[in-house]
């Protein structure tokens, strides 16, 4: 039963995520032994910004496991510009509320995808490095699958 709702959820995201063309960037880390995501372990993202004129969405995808205990996780996002400049945001991500968990839920994986930025705009071209660390309470945090950072053009008709 659980290969069927795997395989089920793991089309229904293919065919998700192929649908937006003015995705720019999406990738995910899954490097969370026994799913633990201890503070010390820092995920790494390199989008490549080519038009600097347009706004972007900026979201953070994290899966779970289902029985994930939080309702929130606060997460550090260092980013350094293609010419050197630094900062730093502390993002809070919205897991659940009571027992209703946000986001999608198949079988025992749970998705959510939250805007950390909308309507930004990127001051320069090139290669950004996003540095994501999660800064609860909890180290290890515990049941998480897989983080991502995804980057999405606005386009105004």
């Amino acid at each position: 039963m659980k290969k069927i709702s795997f395989l089920t959820f793991l089309t229904f995201a293919i065919l998700l995520s192929s649908c937006n063309p003015n995705r720019i960037y999406e990738k995910h880390r899954k490097n969370f032994t026994d799913y633990k995501w201890n503070k010390t372990n820092v995920l790494e993202f390199s989008p490549v910004i080519d038009d600097i004129d347009a706004e972007y969405q900026i979201h953070i995808a994290f899966r779970h496991i289902y029985g994930f205990q939080n309702d929130a996780i606060d997460l550090n996002v260092e980013v350094t510009t293609p010419s050197g400049d630094v900062s730093n945001n502390i993002y809070t991500i919205n897991v659940r509320s009571g027992n209703e968990y946000f986001g999608e839920c198949a079988g025992d994986y749970c998705d959510l995808e939250q805007i950390i930025q909308n309507n930004y705009k990127f001051p320069e071209t090139g290669t950004y490095k996003y540095k994501i660390t999660q800064v609860t309470n909890d180290d290890p945090l515990q049941w998480v699958m897989e983080v991502g950072l995804i980057v999405d053009k606005i386009v105004t008709e």
